[in-house]
């Protein structure tokens, strides 16, 4: 059996309650983490990048349904 994890997924919708603090609190940590690796204004763009290509293709996808 294969555990590595491959894919996080969070639902990031405002509708019940507001997230955003938490996103941003998560995104502070997480380029923490990493900060030994890249500058933080490095990760976190391209998590921007990453969000903003997913949400682009989950768009197409709706469009065409």
């Amino acid at each position: 059996m294969n555990n590595k994890i491959t894919t996080i997924a969070f639902d990031a919708d405002d509708t019940l309650w507001v997230n955003e603090p938490y996103f941003q609190e998560a995104e502070k940590q997480f380029c923490a983490l990493l900060e030994n690796y890249h500058p933080q204004n490095t990760i976190s763009q391209g998590l921007r990048n990453q969000i903003y290509f997913v949400l682009f293709q989950v768009n197409l996808i709706l469009l065409f349904l």
